[in-house]
């Protein structure tokens, strides 16, 4: 960033200038220093990072100057990296349709939501005693990343929780849950 005078000259100022960004729900940014003193006028900021995904606009500050604001840029997803159950089964009763159904999302390492497509399967942990899960289809195909399967239920009482296993990715695991 350029501590500029009024004719755009880069200036010889040493004030410590502010990056900061818009920020999309749970981003943040991260610099190796921020603020960082200007040099010669020119502050350089290194090792930034957004674990994001979202579109974002840069903002330079510094005590008695005018912000300054980049151009808006997007930061995408990266790859699919594991599955993430995002809606856990309550308290049910056995052999009945769970009344919250289990969702899942695709993710990236950062967590965000990758818009793919991937068949998902969901397991069960079991106690002693051999309870079944039942759904009205198991595996389910994602859209845009995410799915809900429907008609879940468990046979047998117990604590159980899911598990959501597609090929090639880390597997997720709900929160546990009764069954009555």
């Amino acid at each position: 960033m350029a501590i500029l005078d009024s004719f755009g000259n880069t200036t010889t100022s040493t004030s410590a200038v502010t990056l900061a960004i818009t920020t999309p729900a749970g981003a943040a940014l991260a610099c190796t220093g921020n603020p960082k003193a200007a040099v010669s006028g020119i502050a350089s900021f290194t090792g930034c990072r957004i674990a994001r995904a979202g579109a974002y606009t840069l903002t330079a500050t510094a005590a008695g100057l005018s912000p300054a604001s980049s151009g808006s840029f997007t930061i995408s997803a990266g790859p699919a990296a594991r599955v993430v159950v995002t809606a856990s089964p309550g308290t049910s009763v056995r052999g009945v349709a769970f009344a919250t159904q289990p969702a899942v999302a695709i993710q990236d390492a950062a967590g965000n939501v990758v818009r793919t497509t991937a068949f998902v399967t969901l397991a069960i942990t079991s106690p002693a005693g051999g309870a079944v899960l039942g759904c009205f289809f198991n595996p389910i195909l994602t859209s845009g990343g995410t799915g809900v399967f429907n008609g879940c239920r468990i046979d047998r009482a117990g604590t159980f929780s899911v598990t959501a296993a597609s090929s090639g990715l880390v597997t997720g695991q709900s929160a546990t849950f009764v069954v009555e």
